[in-house]
């Protein structure tokens, strides 16, 4: 009796769960990461997200076949780096500044010490 309830309840269970599927037709391209990074580009996530951002980008190049999604959104970042990167300013100005100062002074002093 315990062996007939036992499998009535799991083939009824299995039928209710199986009828309940319904596949949703979500498109991998809509996730909100690659919506994220299109707007704010691929630095502007962190450093766990970015497996999530890769599998996404993934699944929609294999949804789409001619997508170029994540050479599109490195390139942009790149771009993004190239535009501030053109112009040292701050901290890596005056970094740079000091060190090539320091060069010149050490240069210019070990030149004077030999003659």
């Amino acid at each position: 009796m315990v062996k007939l309830l036992l499998i009535s309840m799991l083939l009824f269970g299995t039928l209710t769960k199986g009828a309940d599927t319904d596949e949703k037709d979500i498109n991998p391209c809509l996730n909100p990461i690659l919506m994220k990074v299109e707007q704010n580009g691929v630095k502007s996530l962190k450093i766990y997200q970015l497996p999530v951002y890769y599998w996404a980008a993934l699944r929609c190049k294999k949804i789409n076949k001619h997508s170029q999604n994540i050479l599109r959104h490195d390139r942009k970042q790149l771009d993004q780096d190239y535009k501030k990167a053109y112009r040292l300013e701050g901290a890596a100005y005056s970094c740079t500044y000091i060190a090539a100062v320091a060069v010149l002074v050490f240069y210019a002093s070990a030149a004077l010490k030999k003659k």
